[in-house]
């Protein structure tokens, strides 16, 4: 029986450009998350620890003969539904994690969060003729949806003869030195992978201009769309502050909503969007400073009692060279989230095997296709892929790392291959980790 994927993601609302492509792709997929809520496929018990069992010494030995020489340059950990380690090479080495960082800030994501969230951009009226936009980082954000909120400010305004003074419209924003977490660089900053993680941003802030000025794009957009500067309004920009909804102050005006959180989470872990992830985590965390954000989901790894030790974390997205995980910490929560209530949320946001995302054309090998459910990273020199994978001797949990390894893109789908290929085993030879 195949593991299915989400097939309807809470489709209430119509999907927006950047994200159609995700729910569209998703939808193909002719599955339910109650299809898992039902089920007892992942059944296993009741610790969420990973425990040292059995190994498999075909697997073990079949993906090293795969590495070869470079084996000190990777890592590996496979676990069963039960929590048993059936093989880990260098488990324990911290390593550069690329995206596969993604699968913790999504998974923190989720549990904070919950499947139901949604993303909102907020126009508020304050005292007198005060009026400021609020976001939380919408991935989508565009001109349609800014429009909406420019029509709503050009009707609430009070009528000109009745001005006491020019209306002001304040876009709040993050300072730039939250803009981009620390270990990212300059390279980067100048590609839409790396653009900056701000609470208003035009498609992400993927564009030339707001790579540079996103808060002068938003202010320039606003301005495109509507003729309120000539009503006199004043353009702001101020720090971001949350405001408190009042009868008599602050009052809510407009407000557009993201896609839903399946859709964020897909956009995350599937098509490996990096802006989607920070603004996950800043979200999730309750901050916007990197670096406290950072802190808030190493700390709820070790509430959850994932493997911590020796591993760093700078971002969301695992762009930064700074962080470090270990296999062992990434199918720790791989195998925490599998006994979580939102489970099926998390592993429908996985790309596929020959079916989805950035593992679409991942293998030839057409057994493995829709039966493993994945994670990609790439960095120079880095090479990631983390997932669950549904084998004949039941459903694993595994993570893999390389940094510095020689033709690591020839030889993640030949492991990939072997573990499924070796899957069926007895379980005799008891390793020491």
């Amino acid at each position: 029986m195949r593991m299915p994927l989400l097939h309807n993601l809470i489709l209430g609302s119509i999907a927006s450009p950047l994200i159609f492509h995700v729910l569209n792709d998703t939808q193909i997929l002719n599955a339910q998350v109650s299809n898992y809520s039902n089920s007892n496929r992942f059944s296993h018990q009741k610790s969420t620890s990973i425990s040292k069992g059995s190994s498999c010494a075909s697997i073990s030995n079949s993906v090293k003969k795969v590495i070869g020489r470079d084996q000190g340059k990777w890592s590996l950990t496979i676990i069963d539904r039960n929590s048993n380690v059936l093989a880990d090479v260098n488990g324990s080495t911290p390593r550069i994690p690329a995206s596969n960082l993604k699968l913790l800030s999504t998974a923190f994501a989720l549990e904070k969060l919950g499947p139901n969230f949604l993303l909102s951009t907020s126009l508020y009226k304050r005292k007198g003729d005060q009026y400021e936009i609020l976001g939380e980082g919408d991935p989508d954000l565009n001109e349609e949806k800014l429009k909406r909120i420019v029509d709503s400010l050009k009707v609430n305004l009070p009528k000109t003869p009745y001005f006491k003074s020019n209306p002001t419209l304040t876009i709040r924003e993050e300072p730039s030195d939250h803009w981009w977490p620390n270990g990212w660089k300059t390279t980067d900053k100048n590609e839409s992978y790396g653009a900056p993680i701000t609470r208003l941003a035009i498609h992400s802030n993927t564009s030339s201009e707001s790579l540079k000025d996103p808060t002068g794009v938003i202010k320039l957009t606003i301005s495109s769309l509507s003729d309120i500067k000539q009503k006199g309004i004043i353009f702001k920009t101020s720090p971001f502050k949350k405001l408190i909804e009042s009868r008599f102050s602050n009052q809510l005006l407009h407000r557009e909503y993201s896609a839903p959180m399946i859709a964020l989470l897909s956009l995350s872990n599937a098509e490996s969007h990096n802006f989607t992830a920070e603004v996950l985590l800043r979200n999730a965390s309750r901050t916007w400073v990197p670096k406290k954000a950072a802190q808030q989901l190493l700390r709820w790894l070790k509430d959850k009692k994932i493997p911590t030790q020796n591993i760093r974390i700078y971002d969301g997205s695992g762009l930064s060279r700074n962080n470090l995980l270990t296999t062992r910490s990434l199918t720790s929560i791989l195998y925490y989230m599998s006994t979580r209530p939102n489970f099926p949320y998390y592993i429908s946001s996985l790309a596929v095997a020959g079916q989805r995302g950035t593992l679409a054309d991942f293998t030839s090998n057409t057994s493995i296709n829709g039966r493993f459910y994945g994670k990609t990273g790439t960095l120079d020199g880095v090479r990631s892929l983390s997932g669950y994978m549904e084998s004949p001797n039941g459903y694993l949990y595994l993570s893999i790392i390389s940094n510095g390894a020689m033709e690591a893109d020839l030889k993640l789908p030949l492991i990939i291959e072997k573990i499924y290929q070796y899957s069926l085993c007895n379980f005799t030879h008891k390793e020491t980790l």
